[in-house]
């Protein structure tokens, strides 16, 4: 289609093609003509509706001047000039015409859209973008010019296209504007190739001649195309045409088609009212429409019945397959169930599988436990057997100094309460360490053998020796006993000498 205020190339042609077809506009009124640009065509009585094109007529088209058809005019031609014509008169202004301009400051001044300082940019509000800036198109292809045409080679759309350049900080044009200026870039090319043939820069080249053929006979075919889809809405058209006409003609185009074939054919029907005997037309017509009725009706209860077989087919295949349906939930239902039990079944015998093996773990845990500190238990009754044995006491004396003597006053007051002695040392009766230490060796003195034979066996301490070495024995393992025993014997043996040095290195011997 041409676009708005153009003259229809395809249509003159299709008029090219059928000679009696001719534009009638004097029978039109301006009331009966559309807004929409819609044709007006009157068809002659000596044209067939069903008359074959021929192509070889396209090449009597005279290509330079398809305007030289008298015959050939829109239908909405009157009504374009027309229109164009009364903006002329409201337009129009002579010598004769006086103007009042008002001196109201409201009127004379109004306040700028744009910006002062942007160039021109519309006063947007803040985190809008501007919309892309004109720029004029040339037949040499910039670089957004050239990817945007080579995006359209490779078969990008136009949101594609603007996504793109838009991503390489590029122009940000809108989708909707990329193919037009596609099309523009192509018309400008065009029209440089055109000034360059007239003035001799290109020529036509033989592959240029050869192309040109080819493309000439796609062109007759897509435009045979689109005059036969325009033909095939011509009583479509003129339905619409005949309701434009008379409001109360409401025939469809299948309607129109049939009665101009009959009118042409000679077989329409003549109306009643314009028959030669109007009494037997209006019989002959009524019972033709009885006997349609009677038809209508014979067709009704077929289908009427047959939709009842066939409601009763569905309604019977729906209960069937209900059937089928309740069968199968029930067996899968009962797989399902047995299934599940299976499953519960497998889960117990695990969790009690599990909790016997949790329960041996434990008992296994505890026996290994139980064993290792027996073990230990043993190993430290043998080394304390060892530490103890009476072979480390053989050179012990009176004059061996005393194991206690290395632990702080706190262990000395629990040795001495342990003992049931009295720990407390009144002031002048000397250094506290000393006289608790003294009141531990006379409490030592004091026991008896058997008494000390009886702490030693309590203690699991091996006996036999002299009662001087009984007592050294108790007197270690009750220092050993203590916290402090250790940390201050080892620095009590860095210190000492003589007796005593050589006493310590016989309880780090037994140690």
């Amino acid at each position: 289609m041409a676009p708005k205020g153009q003259p229809d190339i395809e249509f003159m042609l299709e008029l090219s093609v059928y000679p009696a077809t001719t534009i009638n506009t004097s029978k039109i009124k301006d009331e009966d003509v559309g807004g929409d640009n819609q044709s007006v065509a009157s068809f002659g009585d000596d044209i067939a509706p069903d008359e074959d094109i021929n192509f070889a007529h396209y090449d009597e088209v005279p290509p330079s001047d398809p305007m030289t058809y008298d015959n050939a005019q829109p239908a909405h031609f009157y009504q374009t000039t027309l229109a164009a014509e009364r903006s002329a008169q409201r337009v129009t202004a002579d010598d004769s015409v006086n103007y009042h301009i008002e001196d109201d400051a409201e009127i004379a001044y109004t306040a700028p859209s744009r910006v002062a300082g942007t160039f021109g940019r519309v006063n947007r509000e803040k985190g809008s973008t501007l919309p892309a800036y004109h720029k004029k198109v040339s037949h040499e292809l910039d670089s957004d010019d050239e990817l945007i045409m080579a995006m359209r080679e490779k078969g990008f759309s136009d949101k594609q296209i603007a996504q793109r350049l838009a991503k390489e900080g590029r122009i940000k044009y809108n989708s909707k504007s990329v193919s037009t200026r596609i099309q523009r870039i192509k018309v400008v090319q065009a029209q440089r190739a055109d000034f360059e043939l007239e003035n001799g820069i290109i020529e036509w080249q033989l592959e240029d001649d050869q192309l040109l053929l080819r493309a000439y006979d796609l062109a007759s075919i897509e435009i045979a195309y689109e005059i036969e889809r325009l033909r095939a809405w011509r009583f479509k058209k003129t339905a619409e045409w005949m309701r434009r006409m008379n409001k109360d003609s409401v025939f469809s185009g299948r309607a129109c088609h049939a009665r101009y074939a009959a009118l042409l054919d000679g077989t329409a029907t003549i109306p009643c009212d314009v028959d030669d005997d109007p009494p037997a037309r209006h019989a002959a017509l009524d019972a033709f429409r009885r006997a349609k009725e009677a038809e209508r009706d014979t067709e009704r209860d077929a289908k009427e019945a047959l939709a009842a077989a066939q409601e009763r087919i569905k309604l019977e295949a729906a209960a069937r397959q209900a059937q089928l349906n309740l069968e199968k939930a029930t067996k899968q239902a009962t797989k399902k169930a047995a299934a599940n039990a299976r499953a519960t079944k497998r889960a117990t015998k695990k969790t009690l599988e599990a909790r016997q093996a949790e329960d041996h773990l434990k008992k296994k845990t505890a026996a290994a436990a139980d064993k290792a500190a027996r073990h230990a238990a043993s190993e430290a009754d043998v080394k304390f057997r060892a530490d103890f044995a009476l072979k480390h006491f053989r050179h012990v004396t009176d004059a061996t100094p005393d194991p206690r003597r290395v632990l702080d006053l706190q262990d000395l007051r629990k040795l001495c309460r342990a003992r049931k002695m009295n720990d407390h040392v009144r002031r002048g009766e000397g250094e506290v360490k000393k006289v608790l230490l003294g009141r531990l060796r006379e409490a030592d003195e004091a026991l008896r053998l058997t008494q000390l034979r009886a702490l030693l066996a309590e203690r699991g301490i091996p006996g036999g020796g002299t009662k001087v070495q009984m007592k050294y024995q108790l007197a270690l393992f009750a220092a050993r006993e203590c916290d402090s025993y250790v940390r201050d014997g080892e620095d009590e043996e860095e210190g000492d000498g003589g007796d005593e040095a050589e006493g310590m290195e016989m309880d780090g011997g037994m140690e």
